[in-house]
């Protein structure tokens, strides 16, 4: 093991078990593990090739890296069993030491990073991710960066999405798909969206297959620019009992909203 030099309060990226013969794996995309560290104490860090960490219930790890995001590279995928919190910041796995990350964030970077893990019910803070993570290099640097991040997760709410202030078309598609066939989520808060950044979906909605969500809230006192801004925003949410868009100065109709 080593000491980790670290801030006071790193707010690492942290799984905690929920039930006895729980565990977590990374099949790692970018990286080796020498990039890669997890601490069951916060004082001793291990290297971490992605191999199996078993958790018993109230235990947790703490996993961080220093890898640097690659565009249009995906980062690896975790598998989980038993039932998992995740709490921390996601973008502790590219700063090891904690803190505001600094570095730039590309498509792709957090593709499918939970997919499948039906033992995840609550997700750790993407809210992180801020408006200087985006390089303002074009449309093809920030499509696709939480694509299908939490498809078919346990998560019973969703968390707090990023405040990014970029231009609209650098935005666009950043959340395709993001908590598609999430079975267990019923009710959305979307209230605190600044519609500075779009909810459009290339080809699936944010909340595609998610047959169980009843009723979705958007903020009262925002007004969108365009009505493209929600184009195929939930998609597939089959059972969608009510979403008001009437306080919307360009709102779209509801049909374009979940248009196939």
């Amino acid at each position: 093991y080593q000491y980790i030099d670290v801030q006071t309060n790193p707010n690492w990226l942290c799984f905690t078990a929920l039930e006895d013969n729980s565990s977590i794996t990374f099949d790692m995309n970018v990286g080796t593990s020498d990039d890669y560290f997890y601490t069951l104490d916060t004082v001793h860090a291990y290297n971490w090739d992605g191999s199996t960490i078993n958790l018993d219930e109230g235990e947790s790890v703490y996993v961080f890296g220093a890898i640097e995001p690659t565009a249009n590279t995906r980062l690896g995928q975790f598998r989980m069993t038993g039932t998992i919190s995740a709490s921390g910041d996601i973008t502790s796995l590219f700063n090891k030491v904690g803190g505001e990350y600094n570095g730039y964030i590309y498509s792709y970077t957090f593709n499918q990073l939970f997919m499948d893990c039906i033992s995840l019910v609550k997700a750790p803070n993407i809210d992180c991710v801020t408006t200087s993570n985006i390089p303002d290099w074009g449309q093809q640097y920030a499509i696709h960066i939480f694509d299908k991040m939490f498809y078919n997760t346990g998560l019973t709410e969703i968390p707090r999405l990023p405040h990014i202030t970029q231009s609209i078309d650098n935005q666009l598609y950043m959340f395709d798909n993001m908590f598609g066939n999430c079975q267990s989520l019923t009710d959305v808060d979307l209230s605190y969206i600044d519609y500075t950044y779009w909810l459009a979906c290339e080809s699936d909605g944010i909340f595609n297959g998610c047959q169980n969500i009843t009723h979705i809230e958007l903020p009262s006192l925002r007004q969108v620019t365009m009505a493209y801004q929600f184009k195929r925003t939930f998609k597939g949410t089959t059972g969608l009992e009510s979403v008001d868009l009437s306080h919307l100065e360009y709102a779209p109709s509801p049909s374009y909203c979940m248009e196939e």
